[in-house]
């Protein structure tokens, strides 16, 4: 019975034992190999993944934050048109980008029966596609041709209400010098055919340097930058 129960164990052993490690042998070889030999390196597991994306999304956000002003670094001139504010009814404009938040602004334009001109300072402030400003400037509006109907009206319409003088608006003859602040904020295009291109909107408060008068006004405006 001993010998018929150790042969029954040899059986067993050779047929389904043996077998079965030698099979498991041949499939664990390769996975070693490679993973010894460094081949394919292991996948990260989820939180690591997680983590990785997080630490991508955060370095990617403040690199957005000052994107509109590295723009204004490689893109020191702008030039574009405005509607309002200190150049009247309507006028054009040039920028120079001092540095990435510093701009000088030189305009020219007018309104019915009348030019004028600006010079402004901006100070940007950090945005990626929004940059809110603020800015400080002169203004000149001017006519010396004058009219035999003298100047009754005109836009702003504050023009005429508050800084003519009599005389100025029988004759139309005057020269009107004021000062200003401004705050508003600039949309800037950084991508695709249309990058540089920037839309803007402001408020400011008008001085005149002589009799101190003040009137509030608007604009909105767009610019390209190259």
């Amino acid at each position: 019975m001993k010998t018929y129960k150790q042969l029954g164990l040899f059986f067993v052993m050779v047929t389904v034992i043996l077998p079965v490690g030698l099979v498991s042998e041949v499939f664990a070889a390769p996975s070693a190999t490679s993973s010894t030999a460094g081949s394919s390196p292991a996948a990260p597991y989820p939180r690591q993944k997680s983590r990785t994306a997080s630490r991508k999304s955060t370095i990617k956000n403040r690199e957005m934050k000052t994107e509109g002003l590295e723009m204004r670094k490689t893109r020191r001139v702008a030039i574009g048109t405005v509607v309002g504010g200190s150049l009247g009814l309507i006028g054009g404009n040039l920028e120079l980008n001092l540095n990435s938040q510093t701009g000088i602004v030189g305009g020219y334009g007018g309104g019915p029966g009348y030019q004028a001109f600006t010079i402004e300072i901006k100070q940007y402030i950090a945005g990626d596609t929004f940059l809110p400003f603020l800015g400080a400037g002169y203004s000149r509006w001017f006519n010396s041709v004058g009219s035999s109907e003298g100047f009754k009206q005109s836009r702003p319409q504050f023009l005429v209400e508050k800084f003519l003088k009599e005389k100025e608006k029988e004759t139309g003859i005057f020269n009107l010098d004021m000062v200003y602040t401004t705050i508003g904020a600039q949309y800037v295009n950084l991508t695709g055919g249309w990058a540089g291109f920037s839309l803007f909107a402001e408020v400011m408060l008008m001085v005149d340097l002589e009799t101190l008068g003040a009137a509030p006004n608007a604009a909105v405006g767009m610019a390209y930058y190259f």
